[in-house]
């Protein structure tokens, strides 16, 4: 990136590179049979980010409320949600 680079270049860039990063992880997950058949792997990928992004923004907002512990436990939910059922 040029060093003159706008802070809405930058914000773009920044969204293309997670959306690309969060869409790559549930494709994985999919690929090793470790999602839920039958969701939609490109919503799945926006509402990981979505939830990602939310858990650091209250990170960062509130620390004293959202702990790296309540973080992880809460990615961690989600994505328990999201993976097959045992038997699947």
């Amino acid at each position: 990136m040029a060093a003159n680079v706008s802070m809405a270049d930058l914000r773009k860039e920044i969204d293309k590179r997670l959306t690309d990063a969060f869409t790559t992880m549930i494709r994985r997950l999919a690929d090793a049979g470790a999602l839920r058949p039958g969701l939609d792997q490109k919503v799945e990928a926006e509402r990981l980010y979505a939830l990602v992004d939310g858990v650091i923004l209250h990170a960062l907002l509130r620390p004293g409320r959202t702990s790296n512990a309540t973080a992880r436990a809460t990615v961690g939910a989600h994505l328990d949600q999201i993976a097959p059922a045992s038997g699947e």
